[in-house]
């Protein structure tokens, strides 16, 4: 009778299709008691189409339909918090690093909050420019529960210091 065709981090829709009608819906975020749908006045008997909702927060959101003869289809999905928010922070284990001739690859904690995700189930991360002196990215990109993209940066400095002396000595 329905499903979720698409959804983005800021809207759900609906597709419903079938031979009675639309006659209630329901959106939110708990799964919808009998008493909880409303009804849909724009629907005739025959009726298929879409309904779209806009979303405001990260959470898994319910759609819900009904026909006139009381048939009722619910359907749910996740949507991800953008890494984007000012809830999300990423930490570096260092903000410069000595030239090594190696890729530099610091490690990064990302939070929501006060809570620690983990590496490969809510993000993944990519380094560049991280072999060579001079500013080096990681991105974080949301993997689950959470959506989008999220950089920072370090420095890595040249070997300037270390000096070679040689002594010519003619005998």
């Amino acid at each position: 009778m329905a499903t979720i065709t698409s959804n983005s981090a800021s809207s759900i829709t609906l597709t419903y299709a079938d031979n009675v009608g639309v006659t209630k819906y329901y959106f939110g975020t708990s799964n919808p008691a009998g008493s909880t749908l409303v009804t849909y006045t724009s629907m005739d008997s025959s009726a298929s189409g879409t309904i779209s909702k806009t979303i405001t927060s990260s959470g898994t959101y319910y759609f819900a339909v009904q026909d006139a003869a009381g048939n009722r289809k619910v359907s749910s999905t996740s949507l991800g918090k953008a890494l984007t928010s000012s809830d999300i922070t990423i930490t570096l284990s260092g903000s410069s690093f000595p030239y090594t001739g190696s890729a530099i690859t610091p490690t990064v904690t990302v939070k929501d909050g006060s809570t620690t995700l983990t590496k490969d189930t809510h993000y993944t991360v990519t380094y560049s420019n991280n072999t060579n002196a001079g500013t080096a990215t990681v991105t974080v990109t949301g993997k689950g529960n959470y959506t989008g993209t999220k950089t920072a940066t370090f420095t890595i400095t040249s070997n300037t210091n270390d000096k070679i002396t040689l002594d010519n000595k003619l005998n």
